[in-house]
């Protein structure tokens, strides 16, 4: 029997985030005996395309321009449309990505598709046209995925039909945490060996909030006189320049704009703290609990039901809230915060386990092709 192909639509462009790297692990994971992937990309991203192609699939990247999927300036896309190959199932990833599939899937034939969104819409989210869009195609999918209950709910609420959970899955070989990378991460940027670190990865944007997360830190830093803090992600830098504090304390705030390996990053700190106001499925939590690190994070989208009962969860918007915990963290007794990172690193590998996770996403797409 030949592999059934699916076709996966993304956005692409220069930004990785978590949708970009579940569609990777997919590709990796898959059961090429059972399942022939291309991934269809709508602006270039080398990234994914390098991916991609390491994992043996197939990558075409349209180069169209967001713009170019409103309706007037449709029609003059369709030469390079044409070039996405047939399939037996398109997956729209993301808000483009899935409106690009429905529209594939409607002149291929009425090929079924599936939409996967991969995080929580705000109210003003679904006030956009291309989420209008989306949710005009949506009864006509197959099957919807979010990765988040709250996405679900929300969803759901505005109309979109009946949504299903789907989370990320990880893989533990991928995130170890690697104690002479960390050190050689803290010398190259000057953090002391001996200094406890917090760490955040993520690159900047107001929904997650790394400005409270800075003014949180101060307060911690501000305290105890050993702690450092570091910042990981693209944006970062120009974002909080100018929030940073004067004096002493701000030779303890650590800012590292871009980083290839962001598991160098984990394995250099002490514990992870995650700020966002507004979540799907934070998978840097994720990958940081794989690195056995405790976790300090708000109570948005998935972030509670991932960290479980013994890590510290604050509500969002609270810096001093978010202060606290970090100091009860920091003071927690060594072998106690060293069991919990380890407890997390097993929550992790049992509760999101890669295999697992991406067993489902192929289910889904058997059911949704029709292929039992």
């Amino acid at each position: 029997m030949a592999p059934i192909s699916v076709v996966h639509v993304i956005n692409g462009g220069e930004g990785v985030g978590g949708a970009e790297r579940m569609l990777c692990r997919i590709l990796h994971a898959a059961d090429r005996r059972r399942f022939q992937h291309t991934v269809v990309t709508i602006l270039e991203c080398i990234h994914l395309k390098a991916e991609t192609l390491a994992a043996g699939a197939r990558f075409i990247s349209l180069d169209l321009g967001i713009a170019a999927l409103a309706p007037r300036r449709l029609l003059p896309s369709v030469p390079r449309l044409l070039r996405v190959p047939r399939a037996d199932l398109f997956v729209g990833w993301l808000n483009y990505g899935g409106v690009l599939a429905s529209i594939l899937a409607t002149v291929r034939g009425n090929v079924p598709y599936v939409l996967n969104f991969r995080s929580t819409p705000t109210a003003s989210d679904l006030r956009r046209p291309i989420m209008r869009a989306m949710r005009v195609s949506s009864p006509r999918a197959a099957v919807r995925l979010a990765n988040s209950h709250a996405a679900v709910a929300r969803l759901e609420e505005a109309g979109f039909g009946e949504v299903q959970f789907i989370a990320n899955g990880f893989s533990p070989k991928e995130f170890q945490r690697n104690v002479e990378r960390g050190g050689e991460f803290r010398r190259q940027h000057a953090i002391p060996l001996d200094a406890f670190l917090f760490g955040h990865v993520g690159r900047f944007t107001p929904l997650k909030n790394q400005t409270g997360l800075l003014r949180g830190a101060v307060q911690a830093l501000a305290i105890e006189q050993g702690a450092h803090i570091v910042f990981v992600g693209r944006g970062t830098a120009a974002a909080l320049a100018e929030h940073l504090p004067t004096g002493t304390i701000a030779s303890r705030i650590h800012i590292v704009d871009e980083i290839e390996r962001p598991q160098n990053a984990y394995s250099a700190f002490d514990a992870y703290v995650h700020n966002s106001d507004w979540e799907g499925f934070p998978n840097v939590v994720a990958e940081a609990m794989l690195q056995s690190l405790p976790i300090v994070c708000s109570d948005a989208g998935e972030s509670r039901s991932i960290v479980g009962p013994n890590n510290l969860v604050v509500p969002t918007g609270r810096d001093d809230v978010l202060a606290e915990a970090m100091l009860e963290l920091l003071r927690m007794p060594v072998q106690d915060r060293l069991a919990l990172g380890a407890a997390n690193r097993v929550r992790i590998s049992e509760l999101y386990s890669l295999d697992r996770v991406v067993a489902e996403f192929e289910q889904h797409f058997l059911e949704a092709s029709g292929t039992k």
